[in-house]
This record gives C-alpha cells, sequence and structure tokens, in this order.
C-alpha cells in the first residue's frame, strides 16, 4: 500500500504531537497542471487513503488540511474514515491555499511546468524560471513549512496528529531544501509519501524516511 514509510513514522512516535505533509492518494492521468485542481482520485486512491487512516494508531486528537483540490480533499476524507474505528478522534478539516503552490505568481509558469515535465522542478531551484513568475526555492519552502509548524506549536492538552495533504511539487520542495536530497536520484514523491515532523525539546524534528534534520521554528 502507498504511504507505508509515513506510517512507520507516525507509529513509532504515537505519543508524540505531530504533523504530516503527504501527498494525495493515487489518482488519474493528468494532461496538464493548468487544469487539474478538477481532478479527483480513482478507485485505488480512494482505498489506500482509507487504509492510510485505518493503519494509524493510537489515541490522537487529529486535525485535516488540505488543498483545494479535489484530489487532497478526497485523500483527508478518505483518511478520516479510516481514522473513525481505530481510537482516534478526528477534530476537523481545514481547505488551505497553503498547501497548493502558494509561491505561485503567475499562472504562465504552469505553462512552463507543462512544456518541461519533470524538469521543470530542476529548472526552478536552480533559479532558472523567472522570480517575478515563482518565488525561490528557498523562499517558497518556508511558505510552505512555515504554517504547519505554526500549527504544530499550538498549545495541546492530548496527544494530536496534524496531517497535510498537499502535492509533490511541496514536498520536493521541501525534502530538496530540509535534507539535501535531489529527485533526479533520490525519487519522485510517490502517493501518500511525505515528511513527518515532531518537537524536539526547543527545534522540531523533520523525518523522511531514514533521513532526519532539525529544525528552529
Amino acid at each position: 500500500m502507498d504511504g507505508c514509510r509515513v506510517l512507520d513514522l507516525l507509529n513509532q512516535n504515537k505519543d508524540e504531537t505531530m504533523a504530516v505533509i503527504v501527498r494525495h492518494a493515487d489518482r488519474p492521468s493528468i494532461a496538464s497542471v493548468t487544469e487539474s485542481l478538477g481532478v479527483g482520485l480513482n478507485e485505488k486512491g480512494r482505498g489506500d487513503a482509507r487504509r492510510f487512516g485505518e493503519r494509524i494508531t493510537g489515541e490522537r486528537q487529529v486535525r485535516f488540511f488540505h488543498s483545494p483540490a479535489v484530489r487532497c480533499r478526497e485523500t483527508a476524507e478518505a483518511m478520516a474514515v479510516g481514522l473513525a474505528g481505530n481510537g482516534n478522534r478526528v477534530l476537523g478539516s481545514t481547505e488551505t491555499w497553503d498547501l497548493c503552490a502558494p509561491y505561485l505568481l503567475d499562472d504562465r509558469t504552469l505553462e512552463v511546468a507543462d512544456r518541461l515535465g519533470h524538469g521543470f522542478m530542476r529548472a526552478w531551484f536552480n533559479g532558472e524560471i523567472d522570480e517575478d513568475w515563482i518565488l525561490p526555492a528557498a523562499v517558497a519552502s518556508d511558505k510552505v513549512l512555515r504554517p504547519i509548524l505554526d500549527r504544530l506549536a499550538d498549545p495541546f492538552v492530548t496527544t494530536r496528529l496534524d496531517i497535510h495533504v498537499s502535492h509533490d511539487w511541496e514536498i520536493i520542495l521541501l525534502r530538496e531544501t530540509l535534507f539535501g536530497t535531489r529527485y533526479e536520484q533520490d525519487g519522485w514523491i510517490g502517493y501518500l509519501d511525505g515528511i513527518v515532523f515532531n518537537m524536539d525539546g526547543a527545534k522540531v524534528l523533520a523525518r523522511w524516511g531514514e533521513l532526519r534534520t532539525e529544525i528552529t521554528p
């Protein structure tokens, strides 16, 4: 099942307050990113998202945040159904543009992305895309990361889990800026794969698989 890497990290630390950003579940192929917000999940994606929720162990208070894209909302909804029967409590689900290219300044960038395919990300990270069209990678990364860390720091009295459902661009961006990976060598982000965060004293520990790094909030 998709998402096993993230589930392993979540269930190793089920007594800690945590946050995770994951890519949505499986979807039909998309011909163009310029008209993609309305694309939902396919049958496999709905089943995987539900099973993902079922396999989150512990007794946590869970908050969902998702991109406005239909597939992200459907992923959060299916995960919440899975969570309902395993001791966790869903507190709510919030749609936010923080999880859908908040660094995009000009829609012409999407035409470049369609033309370059996966190579668009490297061109962006290398500073080859006009900064009037899309923020530089380091600034863009903070635009995605900061709301996640701010929510993680919210006061809490019980163990809480924040699940952020987003897109491959956001997670590849964070993975490269936080861990120094390169998608050409480390692979594209799969469905339901993502990065896990938890408080570690005054710092935040970010983890992707076996990689980890400390962040000062």
